[in-house]
């Protein structure tokens, strides 16, 4: 009794010269391609068209609505900041001289603010005391 393996194998032995045909047809077309175009070298992969042909079919053309969206939106964007910028007003016009009361109220503030935070003086230091002799000093005895 012949194996599944041993079947399917006996099965296909007869298409293996038809495939070894079709290889050696394949082969020669590419080698008569090549040999018509022979002063053509193959196309190095450093060349700056290649990679920004690269670029462009990896990163810009399958997400084109999105960059174009993104455009949009930038445009907007710039569109709305030119629209809104306004020439600075107070650099023309003078101002008038601030009122004399709110002037002394101010400066009085800040007086009174300097007295609230100013840090508070220390009272004067009193003179060390100088320990008299051992011999004058008394001893106390506690007792429990």
């Amino acid at each position: 009794m012949k194996t599944p393996r041993e079947l399917i194998l006996e099965r296909h032995q007869s298409a293996e010269p038809k495939l070894e045909a079709i290889r050696g047809e394949d082969l020669a077309a590419c080698v008569r391609a090549t040999a018509t175009q022979p002063g053509r070298p193959p196309e190095p992969f450093s060349r700056l068209t290649f990679v920004v042909m690269k670029l462009w079919q990896e990163s810009i053309r399958p997400w084109r609505r999105i960059w174009a969206g993104m455009a949009a939106i930038w445009l907007v964007l710039l569109a709305l900041n030119l629209a809104t910028r306004e020439t600075p007003k107070m650099a023309g016009r003078k101002t008038p001289p601030p009122d004399p009361e709110l002037l002394a109220a101010l400066r009085e503030q800040e007086r009174l603010m300097r007295q609230w935070f100013e840090p508070a003086k220390p009272p004067p230091a009193s003179p060390p005391k100088i320990p008299g002799p051992r011999s004058e000093r008394r001893q106390t005895i506690v007792l429990a």
